[in-house]
């Protein structure tokens, strides 16, 4: 059995890691005065300078994944006739979780072969 392992950029594991391992990353996006951001790369994302802003009351937020963004990456590893295991953020810190499950539900009707974990 071939498998895929997915998680989000709040993993925040270095392109390294991820390359030597074979997981894939669908990136959250934050704003920051409205301006959004993602974290392609952990090793250029700079925390000290994202939470020393939110220490200085600059209006820093962030999104959720939505329901195509994981779709579109799940539905790559089915193409390829792999099963799924996403691992990401808690369903209690964000609505990505949500959108995982969105995702899987609609995928698993298409990939009824296939196993999504999440």
């Amino acid at each position: 059995m071939s498998f895929a392992i997915i998680t989000d950029s709040t993993a925040n594991l270095k392109s390294g890691f991820l390359n030597l391992n074979g997981i894939k990353t669908i990136e959250m996006p934050y704003f920051i005065n409205g301006r959004e951001f993602t974290c392609a790369e952990i090793e250029s994302f700079n925390d000290a300078d994202y939470y020393e802003k939110i220490k200085d009351g600059t209006l820093v937020t962030t999104s959720q994944i939505n329901p195509q963004q994981v779709t579109d990456a799940f539905e790559t590893e089915l193409k390829k006739g792999k099963d799924l295991i996403f691992i990401g953020l808690s369903s209690g810190l964000s609505g990505s979780f949500k959108s995982a499950q969105i995702a899987k539900a609609e995928l698993e009707e298409n990939y009824p072969h296939r196993k999504i974990l999440l």
